[in-house]
């Protein structure tokens, strides 16, 4: 096991994110009561991983992440398709999550995605997004991947989500990323403003203690959004 393997291992085991209150912790929270979930634009590693629901699907485009998330069993159903285009009955899951999703698009179809989720989700809406604009280029032979959007957290706090702050102090990071499926400990390493990069990501981190709690300082966001109560009808896709 390498030594981002090992450390990835123990910053998401129960004792770390319950003192950190990462991206796990705050997931399992908010999931509590939430026995379906729809994981739009899923990807390969979701963090959904660290957390079981009784029923979850996956939807993603390219092939080679859905391959792999689906190698790794993280869903119970797979849908490859553009998150943009599929359509679900009004209520079909009780969450609906877009983990490094709308960054992705520009903003007034990330905007029309989390209309179409909070018709979709019948309790809560779970996104993840960087703090701003990080600059990133397609990767992995993916041009999805490109970066197209930046989000500050007053965006969708007045929108009706809380916003939590991921990741660590911003202070830590460049405003670039370079993804690399291939490469995950180049990929981890490649927003590290400092030298050396590992010492650096260890203390960015651990400043995540404080981060959690101010989110405008934040190198990412976690954001959540309780829905009013609606009928559940049961997913249904719509080619």
């Amino acid at each position: 096991m390498s030594l981002i393997a090992w450390g990835t291992k123990i910053y998401y085991n129960q004792v770390t994110r319950s003192l950190l209150r990462n991206v796990v912790f705050c997931l399992r929270r908010e999931l509590k009561g939430c026995d379906t979930v729809l994981d739009l634009g899923c990807g390969y590693n979701s963090p959904l991983q660290y957390h079981s629901p009784k029923f979850s699907v996956g939807i993603e485009y390219f092939m080679p992440y859905l391959l792999e998330s689906k190698r790794k069993g993280i869903h119970n159903f797979y849908i490859r398709a553009d998150i943009r285009n599929v359509e679900f009955a009004p209520g079909s899951f009780d969450a609906v999550l877009l983990v490094s999703v709308i960054e992705h698009m520009d903003r007034q179809v990330a905007l029309s995605l989390l209309s179409k989720a909070s018709m979709i989700a019948r309790k809560k809406i779970i996104v993840v997004s960087p703090n701003g604009f990080l600059n990133q280029s397609a990767a992995d032979g993916n041009e999805l991947q490109a970066h197209k959007s930046g989000w500050r957290p007053n965006e969708l706090i007045n929108k009706g989500f809380k916003a939590y702050g991921m990741n660590g102090l911003i202070i830590f990071r460049k405003n670039s990323h370079q993804a690399d499926r291939q490469n995950y400990e180049n990929s981890l390493l490649s927003t590290i403003k400092f030298k050396p990069r590992l010492f650096w990501l260890i203390m960015a981190e651990l400043s995540q203690v404080i981060a959690y709690y101010f989110p405008e300082l934040a190198f990412e966001i976690f954001y959540v959004k309780t829905l009013a109560p609606k009928l559940q009808y049961g997913f249904l896709r719509k080619n």
